[in-house]
Formats: C-alpha cells, sequence, structure tokens
C-alpha cells in the first residue's frame, strides 16, 4: 500500500533521503536491521503503511533459503499466456508446492479475529488498521468491524480451507466491506476501485492483486481445479477485471514494507508466505509477460537487461520446440527422444528437467535441443511359466498388470520380480499391481506367490484388511485419498502431524516393509486404546493445541482413544475429543468429522509366510520336525546352539546357530603355579612361554624372544643387569628361555657375555 505520488519512485526516494539527513525522518529499514517484535511466537508487523520496500526481511530471505530455492530458479520456470494453462505449468506448481508445503497451521474463521492485532497492527498490538481506510479499529471484536474476504467467499476455496486464510482475510469497517460486497476487482463500472474508500491516501491496486494471486496459486482457485472456482479468476463472475489489470495494479502499486511485515507476521503464524509479495515479478512471469525493466521490488530481481532466447530442433522430424518466457519445451515425435541441448550462440545456465529446460541469460541466446531415435526393449511376464510379452521403447514407463491366470488354490499372487525366486521366508523385493516400471533393457518380470502356514512360527509381514470387534495387535493404519496411504511415525513437512506411506492392497492385503508403518494397538486399564510403534518406541498423542498429532513417550490422556466401527473405524482423543484422520497430503493428525474419514486397519497374519515364483514347489509342513542337542564347540572344531531338525525338507526350522571354534587361556597364576612360589610378592624364575596357554588344547599363546629377559620388547642394558643380579643370586623376575643367550641350554657368565658383546656391535646372531 504506497501513498498515492506523480513524482517517480526514485525522485520520492531521493527527496526521502535528503529530508532524513536534515530532520530525522524515518527511511525504510533494511534486511540487516529489520527488529522483529514478538508475542510468544507470532511476530508484529513492523511495516509502514506506504513505505516502498526496497529489500527483503531477514525471514523472507531465510525462507527461500530453507527451501533451497532462488528467484533465478523460479523466474527460469515457464507460465502461460492461457488461463486454462497457467495452472499446469511448471511455475504455477512450483509456487503451490512451495506455498502449501511449508503452511504448518490453518486457521479457523474464528481464529482470525485475534490474530490481525499482530499481522495488522504496527509492533505493539494497539489499534487495528482497516485495510482499505486505514483507519484504526478493534483490537477487541466488538461489532463494529469484521473479516473482509479479499477472495470473496462465494467464488473461492469451497472445497478447502481457503475461505479462512489469514493471509486473504483483511480487517475492514463493517461498512468498507458492505460497499465492496463480491464485486470483482478492476477499474471498469460494474468493478470495485480498492482505492475508492482511502479516498487516494493509500494505493491498494497491488496488495489486492498480489492477495488474489496467492489464493489463486495456493489454494488452486482456478477454473480447472475440482470444484473449487468454477468461474475462473477473471471476468465479472472471477474475482479480477482482466490479466492485464491484474498486472497494472501490480506495477503501478509497488510493494510496501507494511505488506512485507505483515507477510513476516503471517509466517511466524501459518508457516507459509505470500510469493508475490516478496517476488512480485513471479506474477509477470505466470502469465508469461515481459517484467517491466524499471519495475521496483523487494528483491531489485526485475531491474538489468531483458534478454532474447530462442530455440531450434536438430531434426523437426525428430522433435518440435517452443520457447515460453525463460523455458524452451521440447515435444519429441513418436519413436524419438530429447537426447540433449547446445548452446549456438550466447551465454546461459541450462537446467533440464524432462522435456523442459529453464534458461537462466547472460546475454541474447540461441539454444538447439537434440532429439535422437529410441530403441525398442521387450518386456516379457512369467506366470507360473505361462510367458506374455510386449515391446516398448527404451525409457518408456509401464503399467504393470495383474495376474491373468488362475491363482492355485492356496496360494496367494503378491506382485512382480526381476528375478526367478526359490522357496524361502524372506520376502523378495517386489514391484505392485499397477505401479509404474521403467524399462531400460529387455527384462523378464516374474509372478511372485505367497502362503501362509500356520506352523507356531514367527509373525509375518504380511497384513490383511480386518474387520469386526478391534482387538490388541500390529495393524498397518490407512486412509484413502486418492492413494491408500499408511500412517507413518515421520512428521509431514516436518510439523505437528505424522505422513503417510502409500501402500498397496493385494486382494485385501497388504505386505508392510517399512516398519515405521507397523503400529501396536492395545487397551489400557481404564478401557482406553494406546497406539504404538516400536521402531520409535513412542504413542500417537494429541497435543491438544489444533490439529496436532505427535508422538510421545508414555501414556497419558492425550495418548489415549476411544475405538468404535466394524469395518472402518473412528479413533478419538480423549484429549481433545478429535479424530485422528488422514487431510490429503497434510498426513494424519486429529480433525473434526467434516475433515477426512473413518480409517481401515490392516492385521498382522500369524503364521510363516513362503514366497516363490513357481507354484509346483511344494511348502514344507515340517511336520516330523524334532529337537537337536547342543553341539559344544572346541578349540579347532565349531559347534552349534540347540535346534529344530526337520527331515522332511532337511533344513534346520529354528536355534542350530553356530557356536565358533576358539582357544580358551588361562591367566598366568592357572598355569605355573607348580613353579612359581606361592607368595604372589616373591619373584620367581619361570619359563615366558608358558605365560599364556590354551587350558583346552595346550597352545602356547605367547613365544619369547631370545635375550629380552624382562619381555618389554626391547633388548638392551636391562636385560644384562637383570641376568646379572640372578645370577649373583638377587630375586628378580626373569625368564630363563630367553636369557639362554648363546643357547648352551645353561644360565651362565656366557651369557652375560654374549649379551655384552651383542650390544656393543659384535657380528653376533641372537
Amino acid at each position: 500500500m504506497k501513498i498515492m505520488a506523480k513524482k517517480s519512485v526514485s525522485v520520492v526516494l531521493a527527496l526521502v533521503l535528503c529530508l532524513s539527513l536534515i530532520f530525522g525522518i524515518k527511511v525504510p529499514a533494511s534486511a540487516d536491521n529489520v527488529d522483529y517484535v514478538y508475542s510468544g511466537e507470532y511476530i508484529y508487523n513492523w511495516g509502514t503503511r506506504g513505505e516502498t520496500a526496497t529489500f527483503l526481511s531477514q525471514n523472507a530471505e531465510s525462507f527461500y533459503e530453507d527451501n533451497n530455492v532462488t528467484y533465478e530458479y523460479l523466474s527460469s520456470l515457464s507460465g502461460s499466456s492461457s488461463e486454462s494453462a497457467v495452472p499446469s505449468s511448471a511455475l504455477y506448481k512450483q509456487l503451490h508446492n512451495l506455498m502449501e508445503s511449508n503452511q504448518d497451521y490453518e486457521t479457523s474463521y474464528n481464529a482470525t479475529k485475534e490474530l490481525f492485532r499482530y499481522t495488522d497492527c504496527q509492533n505493539n498490538g494497539g489499534k487495528i488498521s482497516s485495510f482499505y481506510s486505514g483507519n484504526g479499529i478493534g483490537p477487541g471484536w466488538d461489532g463494529s468491524w469484521n473479516r473482509e474476504h479479499t477472495w470473496p467467499n462465494s467464488k473461492g476455496d469451497k472445497a478447502g480451507n481457503g475461505e479462512n486464510d489469514l493471509m486473504m482475510l483483511r480487517p475492514t469497517s463493517t461498512s468498507e466491506n458492505s460497499s465492496r460486497g463480491n464485486k470483482a476487482y478492476g477499474q471498469s463500472s460494474s468493478y470495485y476501485d480498492p482505492n475508492s474508500e482511502s479516498n487516494s491516501k493509500y494505493d491498494l491496486r497491488g496488495d489486492v492483486a498480489r492477495i488474489v494471486l496467492y489464493v489463486y496459486v495456493r489454494w488452486e482457485c482456478t477454473n480447472t481445479g475440482s470444484g473449487y472456482n468454477p468461474n475462473g479468476i477473471f471476468g465479472t463472475d472471477g474475482v479480477f477485471e482482466s490479466k492485464q489489470v491484474l498486472l497494472d495494479w501490480m506495477e503501478a502499486d509497488p510493494v510496501d514494507t507494511w505488506e512485507l511485515g505483515r507477510n513476516d507476521s503471517a509466517e511466524s503464524i501459518l508457516g507459509t508466505r505470500n510469493v508475490f509479495v516478496d517476488y512480485p515479478e513471479l506474477a509477470f512471469v505466470l502469465f508469461d509477460e515481459e517484467i517491466p525493466a524499471d519495475y521496483t521490488t523487494p528483491s531489485g530481481s526485475a531491474e538489468g537487461n531483458s534478454y532474447t532466447l530462442t530455440a531450434q530442433s536438430n531434426n523437426t522430424a525428430w522433435g518440435t520446440v517452443s520457447v515460453s518466457g525463460k523455458t524452451v519445451n521440447a515435444t519429441p515425435k513418436t519413436g524419438y527422444e530429447v537426447s540433449g541441448y547446445e548452446i549456438l550462440s550466447g551465454t546461459a545456465t541450462v537446467t533440464r528437467n524432462g522435456n523442459a529446460f529453464s534458461v537462466v541469460s547472460e546475454s541474447d541466446v540461441s539454444i538447439q535441443i537434440n532429439f535422437a531415435p529410441r530403441s525398442q526393449k521387450t518386456v516379457k511376464f512369467s506366470q507360473d511359466g505361462v510367458i506374455n510379452s510386449q515391446t516398448v521403447y527404451t525409457g518408456d514407463q509401464i503399467t504393470l498388470p495383474a495376474y491373468s491366470g488362475t491363482v492355485p488354490e492356496g496360494n496367494s499372487f503378491v506382485g512382480w520380480v526381476e528375478n526367478a525366486v526359490e522357496e524361502t521366508t524372506d520376502m523378495p523385493s517386489f514391484y505392485s499391481v499397477g505401479s509404474k516400471y521403467t524399462v531400460t533393457s529387455d527384462v523378464t518380470l516374474y509372478a511372485l506367490f505367497s502362503k501362509n502356514v500356520t506352523d507356531g512360527g514367527a509373525s509375518s509381514n504380511v497384513f490383511e484388511k480386518y474387520s469386526g470387534t478391534l482387538v490388541e495387535g500390529d495393524y498397518v493404519i490407512t486412509y484413502y485419498n486418492n492413494d491408500l496411504g499408511a500412517m507413518n511415525t515421520s512428521k509431514n513437512g516436518g510439523k505437528n502431524r505424522l505422513d503417510y506411506t502409500v501402500v498397496t492392497d493385494n486382494d485385501r492385503t497388504i505386505t508392510a516393509i517399512d516398519s515405521n508403518i507397523v503400529w501396536h494397538i492395545a487397551k489400557t486399564d481404564d478401557g482406553y486404546w494406546t497406539i504404538y510403534n516400536a521402531t520409535v518406541s513412542k504413542y500417537v498423542a494429541n497435543s491438544g493445541t489444533g490439529n496436532n498429532a505427535v508422538l510421545v513417550d508414555a501414556v497419558g490422556n492425550t495418548t489415549k482413544w476411544t475405538a468404535t466401527g466394524n469395518d472402518t473405524y473412528e479413533f478419538q482423543s480423549l484429549g481433545n475429543s478429535r479424530y485422528l484422520r488422514r487431510n490429503g497430503t497434510f498426513g494424519f493428525a486429529t480433525y473434526s468429522k467434516s475433515t477426512g474419514g473413518t480409517l481401515t486397519l490392516y492385521k498382522r497374519v500369524s503364521g510363516t509366510i513362503y514366497y516363490f515364483t513357481s507354484t509346483t514347489q511344494s511348502i514344507c509342513t515340517h511336520e516330523h520336525a524334532y529337537k537337536v542337542e547342543e553341539i559344544k564347540a572346541t578349540c579347532t572344531q565349531s559347534g552349534f546352539t540347540a535346534g529344530e531338525y526337520c527331515p522332511d525338507c532337511e533344513e534346520y526350522i529354528s536355534g542350530h546357530e553356530v557356536i565358533e571354534a576358539a582357544h580358551k587361556y588361562s591367566s598366568e597364576c592357572d598355569i605355573c603355579c607348580d613353579i612359581c612360589t606361592e607368595e604372589r610378592n616373591v619373584y620367581t624364575v619361570h619359563t615366558l612361554g608358558e605365560d599364556f596357554v590354551c587350558t583346552i588344547c595346550g597352545e602356547v599363546l605367547r613365544e619369547y624372544s631370545v635375550a629380552d629377559v624382562n619381555n618389554d620388547g626391547k633388548i638392551n642394558n636391562r636385560d644384562y643387569v637383570i641376568i646379572m643380579r640372578y645370577l649373583n643370586g638377587w630375586k628378580v623376575d626373569i625368564a630363563v628361555n630367553a636369557a639362554d643367550v648363546n643357547s648352551d641350554g645353561r644360565l651362565d657368565n656366557k651369557d652375560i657375555a654374549t649379551l655384552m658383546q651383542y650390544l656393543n656391535g659384535w657380528n653376533i646372531i641372537l
């Protein structure tokens, strides 16, 4: 919201700077000196209405750094000049994912009444600034003001929570809201001019344009969405008069520090930002329009040269190219593929994403996209000996089919594997029916079967769809929302809700490879249910705040649930009476009954599951198995633990673990008490080679070294002194074998003489 003025922005800023030097007038802050004022975790709006933003705040810069995206990358993605095609463009998808994935709190309509005191009050939570007029209202909810839907509720996000979004709702006096109604914004008759309420005190045109763009992308309020806004964004039945008016208003009314400060405040509450406030340049890229060369923006990214991008195909019979903004799109003909690109002239950084090439130019650039013929590969499906095949191009993705024959009784079809599998209890890695398989070479995929044998073995890794009264046990907890999502232990987007893993139901059966999706459901002493994951040793709990679902260490009221149902199940939290449900991509948390739905449970199958690719293999039931006693290990012969052996399949089905052969060495006094004095403080002559000996086979662990009589690893004067003291009757610790330096079987003065000669450099071999 900028003060209306006819002078150029540069002249106004220069004047403000000069006046500030003379009279101390406040100049705009910069990113490195914005002082945030907090109330708990929430930030107050620090900006000033009408003060043009010529920088990005610290929190804005951190948001994009943390998400590893840059303006250069975002602006290189393609938009579209066609309204119907914009939602499927690369830039639209990237911005939607960026803003949605970071939002960890969705405001209710009621909660926004208390949140405007942060987003629409400057620094201290005093009077709220009414959106259109700037008049002070509130901050208490007294009926004199209300919440204006910048994107009218009647044209908005009927399928989601966009109509309650704090980013889009703005505080206004009752009369201002009534004047606007649900009219689309515009400058022609029958449209609403937001500047009319401020009597041209503030320019609000860019503000509403940036809010509308936020809702359009964040909440997918498009005419191609799933029932979101069938009227689209433009026209009297939409929200803006036209694309041209929206972009004109974006340019005429640059971002002010009030908008930037509100974006910081809203992020502290919601977790996400309005990208079009930080980078209004992207509005032009989204609609495939040229960014104005002198456009003033917080980042300054719009300033600089505008370069021309041209592209060509190396062979138009093989594929064609088109340029959209800063993106080159390649379309190969059937039987051909994109093999790469060449920069024919100019300087640029090119990033390939599939068949789209994003170009960040440093000059006018010409690019050639190279196409090449594709090779063909054969995919065979071996179905218990019956072979079906198909031919596809290298790199194609095929959808894996269901088993086309009749599965033999007692067996279950699991999926497809790349190698034949002999009978095993270890579940192989497999591809599910309906999943995508990328073909890179000729390949044979084998049908994988399984059979459950209830033989008292350990619990399997297979879970069957459960119905009936809930009982204790291990379960996979799922909810269907375009995919079958199983609740896991990870936080969804790092937020206080649990993420999900997509699993496949094969004939009412799920094979759970990931232990993070396996939950043990058990009853407490007071009749409630708990949901526990052994992998992380934690319980599912409702934190008592909003929709949050978290993992905690111990049982308490927040971890207790009531469970009802017979085919699908409802878990209601004792902590706040909400229900454990999955809300689309937001994952599992506690919601009201209007969000998500009841859960489906898959219970672990007991017994042993066998896997194989040929049903002609016999599955042994171990009817004649018997116990085998332990075989002790010796020094040189390995042994085995006790086990159970089946003579029918000639396999040990439990136990019989190897005990490695190993020597057992004694301590010193165990072996030499017969030649040593029993008094431990008396030094005694004994053989060093007998220090450590195996008590089972007598093998010597450590050998002596000739002349190293004190066994310190060195031959020096200390050894000479010890021999001399021993021969003179001293009580010393000496290794007799080592002290026999001349190896004549005696310990005498000849050994002293020999050692002296050796130490003095004589040519003596010890």
